[in-house]
């Protein structure tokens, strides 16, 4: 302490203290000026890293001083919390989390106070910040945008430690505005979930990335048709032709849209239009003449199999608890099969009047054929038919027989279902 002239002024009180309350440890402190004017303290930092301040102050806080002190704790591990291959980002939008560093000490515990620099190594992005402070936690993050051209990004978090640097490295992508397909993984059969496995007038599942960004969960106008040809600004046109919309569903990003494939759709191979979100995409699809599928519920059983939707003649659904009895005539539900001329797009079954499949459909239980009573285009609904057949007399009971169908094709050809299961008594 000195006065204007310049000359040390013993006596005078002054005030040791941290600028941020804990990060310094002060001690020895001897806060009255000596003959010479001298004061002095020892401080310890606390477990912060970087730059740490005490200041030095008269009691009224009208003369100053303040000591940086440059800590360099040894960094133990820097480990990513979030933002880490999160879902695709729109160019020119945000992504939805940021990015998000933990820094600990070589004893586990949290470093504040550490300076992390994230830079972006590749792809276009843009970061919220490039310098970054962690906080109480030993946290420290960014925002991060993707840039207007598509792709792979790579950006890096790094630290500065007394043994050299340490760095981690966030993997993301960004994907053009509007639907995001594949060609050989879009198209599911919406019964048996089979890969390319449909037709025309079949119900099928379309993945792709970039069609359900507004929603979460699952929207569904109707069960019953007839279906919409939108939904949330969702279209799909086969060829030239609107496809009816049974769903539209994004569960933990994973997105999907189910439709009627339309009855006027190439087979052979048509392309596919998929619009959402002011952009649109085309992909090719494999559409066969015909691609059963039985419609299935609960899980996967020891034989790798799912239980066919079946009603026995009260209307009940056939259970390993409610099975079907032999010579009782069961109704099961099928997509995928050839349409008799006649039936359109969407279309619904007259109320007092059925449409049938005469001929070319045919049924098995336990590897051997069984009557096929009927096959009637399912009321109500859209691109399902009912199967009725007749469990024979002298069928094996069983909880998890083997059931299959098969459609015969023009050429005579026998394509079948998926492996199912039925519970007989």
């Amino acid at each position: 302490m000195t006065d204007l002239g310049g000359n040390p002024l013993p006596g005078v009180s002054l005030v040791y203290e941290p600028v941020v309350p804990g990060t310094v440890a002060l001690s020895d402190v001897r806060a009255t000026s000596d003959a010479l004017g001298h004061v002095q303290a020892r401080a310890t930092p606390g477990n912060v890293n970087g730059q740490v301040k005490v200041r030095v102050r008269t009691a009224d806080g009208g003369v100053a001083a303040t000591f940086i002190i440059n800590v360099n704790l040894i960094v133990g591990s820097l480990t990513k919390i979030s933002g880490d291959q999160q879902t695709p980002a729109v160019v020119d939008t945000a992504f939805a989390d940021p990015l998000t560093v933990q820094v600990n000490d070589t004893s586990g515990q949290p470093l504040p106070g550490t300076p992390v620099t994230f830079a972006v190594a590749s792809g276009s992005a843009t970061l919220g910040t490039t310098n970054a402070i962690t906080n109480a936690q030993g946290q420290a993050g960014t925002t991060i945008t993707a840039g207007d051209t598509a792709g792979s990004i790579v950006v890096t978090a790094t630290v500065t430690s007394a043994s050299g640097p340490v760095f981690v490295q966030f993997n993301l992508s960004s994907r053009l505005k509007g639907p995001q397909c594949t060609d050989g993984a879009t198209f599911y059969n919406g019964a048996s979930f089979k890969a390319n496995w449909i037709s025309p007038g079949s119900v099928v599942t379309i993945y792709c990335s970039g069609i359900a960004d507004n929603v979460q969960g699952v929207v569904q106008p109707s069960l019953f048709g007839p279906l919409p040809y939108q939904i949330a600004g969702v279209t799909v046109t086969f060829g030239n032709t609107p496809a009816p919309l049974f769903n539209l569903v994004n569960i933990d990003g994973m997105e999907s849209v189910t439709v009627e494939v339309p009855l006027e759709a190439a087979v052979g191979g048509d392309t596919v239009t998929i619009a959402a979100n002011g952009g649109s995409t085309t992909v090719n699809a494999n559409i066969l003449e015909a691609a059963p599928g039985f419609f299935e519920w609960g899980d996967l059983g020891p034989d790798n199999r799912r239980m066919a939707v079946v009603l026995r003649p009260d209307g009940s659904v056939v259970t390993a608890t409610n099975p079907i009895l032999r010579g009782e005539i069961g109704r099961a539900f099928v997509t995928g099969l050839i349409a008799p001329a006649g039936l359109g797009t969407n279309a619904l079954a007259p109320l007092d009047s059925d449409i049938e499949i005469t001929s070319g459909v045919v049924t098995g239980i336990n590897n051997a054929g069984v009557p096929t009573i009927s096959v009637k285009y399912a009321h109500n609904l859209v691109g399902i038919w009912e199967v009725q057949f007749k469990v024979p007399d002298n069928a094996k009971a069983g909880l998890r027989d083997p059931f299959a169908l098969a459609m015969i094709t023009s050429s005579g050809k026998r394509v079948y279902t998926q492996p199912s299961v039925i519970a007989i008594k």
